[in-house]
């Protein structure tokens, strides 16, 4: 592989932590990480050539940008992520009450 940057949020992301992770096990060498703070600029990066990142395959139904990169399936012991539901202590909306019910009946 050529020389080339790892695409991500900033530190603390689980997606950088995966695309870090694939790249430590794969000996990768890159020039570095650039941090954006959307998927659209992630993707449009790695459209421009400029190196690798790790989204959901759901971000790229949606951007034109996607008709630009090849998307790979993550190695099996990397391919599940779990997200985190967080909010603002004391401002729990409507729309946020509706969808916490419906995760815990889907337990």
């Amino acid at each position: 592989m050529g020389n080339f940057a790892l695409i991500a949020f900033a530190s603390g992301c689980s997606y950088r932590r995966l695309l870090e992770q694939w790249q430590s096990e794969n000996e990768v060498s890159v020039s570095g990480v650039l941090e954006f703070s959307s998927y659209p600029a992630i993707v449009a990066c790695v459209a421009a050539g400029t190196g690798v990142a790790i989204v959901p395959k759901s971000v790229l139904a949606g951007l034109r940008a996607a008709q630009m990169v090849r998307a790979h399936e993550l190695p099996a012991h990397m391919a599940s992520n779990r997200t985190h539901l967080i909010w603002h202590e004391g401002k729990e909306s409507l729309a946020l009450k509706s969808m916490r019910q419906l995760l815990i009946s889907a337990e």
